[in-house]
């Protein structure tokens, strides 16, 4: 009750948004795959079925939680978030209009803040991706989903970018490893394609980053 009243009388009206840990210290979290997301985000899915708190919910925050749950290994809450956000159709949920984290907060200092931004844009390029592939098999967040028939061919098609501020966040010198990289792709770095495309790259690994992204391809 005391819950439901600071989300009705609160000013302003959008929930605080705040700049999330660096991936180092997200990943050094105890369990974090597991606890988290139980320990930083506990009410978060019960608070998803509250009008009041969706309406109150941004774009900036979903996304951050969504960095969170790549950096700590959630995949679970990686395939939420990523739903969550496909469904909200408004002009400022496009994965193009995310602001850049810089002016939500100061990155970590000296290489653990270069990295923070690395995963940060790679992030929103590759929620932008996986809205593609999406769009590819025929959903739509308007919910007017496209019947796929018979044989024919899915056709990828660019209709969704991320945001400007990432295309200028440079590949890292090393290797950040949020997950353990395979040899497959160690042999092959940054030119490793995503199997549904010869065409796209994955936003991490062009960055020198290895995760697994399938999370993000889950419907």
């Amino acid at each position: 009750m005391l819950h439901l009243g600071g989300l009705l009388f609160r000013l302003p009206w959008h929930l605080p948004c705040h700049l999330p840990p660096p991936p180092g210290e997200i990943m050094a979290f105890p369990d974090g795959a597991r606890e988290y997301f139980k320990t930083l985000h506990t009410a978060l899915l019960a608070e998803r079925l509250l009008p009041l708190w969706r309406w109150r919910d941004t774009a900036a925050r979903s996304f951050f939680r969504l960095y969170e749950g790549i950096c700590c290994g959630d995949d679970v809450m990686v395939q939420y978030e990523t739903e969550y956000f496909w469904y909200r159709d408004e002009p400022s949920w496009a994965p193009d209009a995310l602001p850049d984290p810089r002016g939500l907060g100061e990155l970590a200092p000296g290489d653990e803040g270069r990295r923070q931004l690395a995963v940060l844009a790679s992030t929103a390029d590759a929620l932008a991706e996986a809205f593609n592939w999406r769009h590819m098999h025929g959903l739509r967040r308007d919910r007017n989903h496209v019947d796929w028939l018979g044989d024919a061919p899915r056709v990828h098609e660019v209709v969704y970018k991320g945001p400007a501020w990432a295309e200028a966040v440079p590949r890292l010198p090393e290797l950040l490893e949020l997950h353990k990289a395979s040899p497959e792709w160690l042999a092959t770095g940054q030119d490793y394609r995503l199997g549904y495309s010869k065409d796209v790259i994955c936003p991490f690994w062009k960055r020198n980053i290895f995760v697994e992204t399938g999370a993000l391809r889950s419907v």
